[in-house]
């Protein structure tokens, strides 16, 4: 059984505790790979919950109350939260064969920004010390602009080396779309739960990307899918997981 109430002292620790087999139901993945726990040993979680009090659990916290010492509006953050640790692993497991270095990630719903740096540090080409159109790059979109200023102030101060490949600007999932980055995304992370596939969202997959996404069934029931575009432009869809996250907001 998922269990929300072991604590743990460090950031290691907790990572080290997670296991995709928990909570899903998919055969072919049974445990986070040494991959997924290393980029999350990486970029700690408290350094985007601002909360160096209290013991680290693995459940959704609010961003709210983190952000007490802050100017921003607090009133449009009221119900947002970052992800447990085991629905991030979850997100970087899936997609993990898509975040090489080099790769061209967007993340939807951003948050906090924290799988957006996890994503940055696995595609960050430390080598390439020009942009030549080869160096990873990885966009995290939200619809609260208090949100992109927070996740912004965090990369600044904390995460340097990620942020000449990360770009932070306030965006809805279903009305981001730019020509030029047609088929331009090799990974998509969405991170809150849509009522259908968002079709713009498909068009800027790569072919052979990957792209994940809660999306809700008929019946009410929130569903973690694969959604993979193959080398014909045609897309796959495979169900994971029950999943409950936050709507996905235009």
């Amino acid at each position: 059984m998922f269990n929300t109430l072991t604590k743990f002292a460090t950031n290691d620790e907790l990572v080290q505790s997670l296991n995709v087999s928990e909570v899903s139901d998919v055969s072919d993945v049974s445990d986070v790979s040494d991959v997924t726990k290393d980029v999350m040993k990486q970029v700690n979680r408290r350094n985007f919950i601002n909360d160096w009090s209290h013991y680290l659990i693995d459940k959704p916290q609010r961003i709210l109350k983190e952000m007490v010492k802050t100017d921003l509006d607090r009133t449009t953050l009221e119900n947002q939260t970052i992800s447990a640790p085991t629905m991030h692993a979850n997100a970087i497991e899936y997609l993990k064969n898509s975040l090489r270095k080099g790769a061209k990630v967007l993340d939807v719903g951003s948050g906090s920004g924290y799988l957006t740096v996890c994503f940055a540090k696995m595609v960050h080409d430390k080598r390439i010390l020009f942009d030549d159109g080869s160096q990873g790059k990885v966009i995290g979109i939200d619809v609260h602009p208090e949100l992109i200023e927070y996740s912004q102030k965090i990369l600044d101060e904390k995460y340097p080396l990620e942020k000449p490949i990360v770009t932070f600007q306030v965006g809805s999932a279903y009305d981001f779309y730019e020509d030029h980055l047609e088929e331009y995304f090799d990974a998509i992370n969405v991170g809150a739960t849509a009522l259908e596939l968002p079709l713009n969202l498909v068009r800027l997959l790569k072919k052979g990307g990957q792209m994940v996404i809660p999306l809700k069934r008929f019946d009410g029931s929130e569903i973690f899918t694969l959604v993979e575009k193959d080398m014909n432009g045609n897309v796959i869809k495979k169900e994971l997981m029950n999943v409950v996250y936050v709507p996905l907001v235009k």
